[in-house]
């Protein structure tokens, strides 16, 4: 059911893109580039790579809002199966209960057990999102490429760009932060 064992082709192109990365990343360490065409340059390879195998990065980046949206997805699919488990099983309860429950007041037992149920499906209903959430999180860690690799890998490649970037904005910020020490020495 899950394809984690074996290699599939998108973590193969995956792995080329982040060596793609380390590459590029060690050039900047040495001086060899700027960070401006080791971007671009890590941008066209990653196009590159995954134009051979019919995905780009632009696809990615029409797709990234969409995250958020098919996350949302799985933790309501999850929840509503929970849901629907609990509720079938209490309601299957509290009809025994009322079943075998004699007593001269059956409209105020009938009552008092259906606001029961009201209120446990309600509890039940947040548990069930909560739990959800955790078993998409964990499948999410556990299994990356069972939703959906693509979007996976890329947000790794998006993530290693971020870096990159922040990088190159501390850098950016020591330059600056040097030439203001020596203007103000200079005073």
């Amino acid at each position: 059911m899950f394809k984690r064992f074996k290699k599939s082709k998108k973590s193969k192109i995956s792995s080329l893109v982040l060596g793609e990365y380390n590459m590029i990343k060690g050039r900047i360490e040495k001086n060899l580039t700027t960070y401006d065409k080791a971007h671009y340059l890590l941008i066209d390879r990653i196009d590159e790579i995954y134009s051979n195998n019919e995905f780009t990065y632009e696809d990615y980046v029409l797709r990234r809002n969409s995250l958020t949206v098919d996350r949302e997805t799985k933790i309501s699919v999850f929840s509503s199966i929970i849901l629907g488990v609990c509720t079938g099983v209490i309601s299957a309860y509290l009809y025994d209960l009322m079943k075998f429950k004699n007593t001269s007041n059956e409209i105020y037992t009938i009552i008092i057990l259906s606001i029961l149920n009201a209120v446990l499906v309600i509890a039940l209903l947040l548990v069930c999102i909560w739990i959800g959430d955790k078993l998409c999180n964990h499948i999410n860690e556990t299994y990356p490429d069972y939703f959906n690799t693509k979007d996976y890998e890329l947000s790794i490649i998006e993530n290693k760009l971020n870096e990159l970037d922040e990088k190159h904005r501390q850098e950016k910020e020591k330059k600056q932060g040097v030439k203001n020490d020596t203007n103000c020495t200079a005073i």
